[in-house]
């Protein structure tokens, strides 16, 4: 069985809105696993690869569709950090600015 996500040690400072609510980072309700919701749409896990890199995942996969692209990876998201702090989003050809 695949093991549980759970979530980074500075998965703060990733949580927040981003590009006025088009994409939102949480924790899930048990704080165990990071998320990301697009648009409102299914939420996805987020496993982190890299420094500010995160592999997404569906929660449930049976709770919407995903793009897939044959090109880059387009399953990565990046966080842009810049003095510490999370700047900007990048995923799916997508740049999402941090909302204040």
């Amino acid at each position: 069985l695949k093991p549980a996500p759970t979530a980074p040690p500075a998965a703060a400072m990733y949580v927040g809105s981003y590009a006025k609510g088009d994409a939102v980072v949480a924790l899930s309700d048990d704080g165990s696993a990071l998320l990301l919701r697009l648009y409102g749409g299914a939420a996805l896990n987020l496993t982190a690869v890299d420094a500010h890199a995160f592999r997404t995942h569906p929660v449930a996969s049976t709770a919407g569709c995903r793009w897939l692209d044959d090109g880059q990876d387009q399953e990565i998201a990046y966080f842009d950090v810049k003095g510490g702090s999370v700047a900007r989003l990048r995923y799916m050809n997508g740049a999402y600015e941090r909302d204040p």
